[in-house]
C-alpha cells in the first residue's frame, strides 16, 4: 500500500512538472507574440502618409491608384524573393488548419504556428512599409485599394486577423464576407483596370492572407 502511495505520489509531481512545462511554453510563446505585435505596430508609425482617406462613393478606382498598387505588391515580391514561397507555404498550413482539421485549434498549436511564421511576416511587414512610402500610400488607402483591386479581380480571400490569431485560425479570416459583398457591385471601370494584373495577383495572395 505504501509502495502504492509513493508511485500515485510521483505520478502527480511528473504531472505538476508536465503542466508546469506546457503552461511555461505557453507563457512563452504568449509573451514572444505580443512582443512581435508591438514591433508590427511600431513598423505602422514609419508610414509617412498618415492621411485619413475617405473611399469615394461610387467605390471606384483611379489608374493612379493601381499603378502605385501594383508598385507596391512587385516591390514586396522581389524584395521576399524565394521568401514569398515560403509565405505561400504557410499560407497553405493556415488554411489547412482553418478548413481540413475539423476542430479548433488549441492554443499551443497557435503560439507553436505563429513561432515559426513570425519573423517572416515581420520581413514581409518590413517591405511593405517601405513600399508604401515609395508610393506615397497612407495604410487606409492602401487597404481600401486593396480590396477593391481583389474584389475587381474575382478573387476573394481569408485574412489572418493578427491581434486575434487563435480566432483567425479556427475560422476563416475576417475580409472574406466583406470582399464577396464588394464583388456584388464592383464598377466596371475597376474591372478593366485590374484586368491586366489578375494573374499577378495569384502571386500576391499570401500578402493578402497576412494582412499585408
Amino acid at each position: 500500500m505504501k509502495k502504492l502511495a509513493i508511485g500515485c505520489a510521483v505520478v502527480i509531481v511528473l504531472c505538476m512538472i508536465g503542466f508546469g512545462g506546457v503552461a511555461y511554453y505557453v507563457y512563452y510563446k504568449a509573451h514572444q507574440y505580443m512582443a512581435s505585435m508591438q514591433e508590427f505596430a511600431q513598423l505602422d508609425t514609419k508610414i509617412t502618409n498618415t492621411a485619413s482617406y475617405p473611399p469615394p462613393v461610387n467605390g471606384e478606382l483611379t489608374e493612379d491608384q493601381v499603378r502605385r498598387f501594383v508598385s507596391v505588391q512587385e516591390t514586396m515580391k522581389t524584395r521576399m524573393g524565394p521568401r514569398l514561397d515560403e509565405l505561400s507555404a504557410k499560407q497553405k498550413q493556415f488554411e489547412q488548419m482553418q478548413k481540413s482539421e475539423h476542430r479548433d485549434a488549441s492554443l499551443s498549436e497557435v503560439m507553436s504556428a505563429v513561432s515559426s511564421l513570425i519573423g517572416l511576416v515581420k520581413d514581409a511587414k518590413t517591405a511593405q512599409v517601405d513600399a508604401l512610402n515609395a508610393s506615397h500610400f497612407s495604410l487606409k488607402e492602401y487597404n481600401w485599394v486593396r480590396g477593391q483591386v481583389y474584389a475587381a479581380g474575382g478573387m476573394v480571400f481569408s485574412q489572418i486577423n493578427f491581434k486575434d490569431l487563435q480566432d483567425s485560425i479556427k475560422q476563416s479570416g475576417g475580409s472574406t464576407t466583406d470582399l464577396e459583398e464588394l464583388s456584388r457591385s464592383v464598377p466596371e471601370k475597376n474591372k478593366a483596370l485590374v484586368k491586366p494584373y489578375v494573374e499577378k495577383m495569384k502571386d500576391w495572395m499570401p500578402f493578402a492572407f497576412f494582412g499585408l
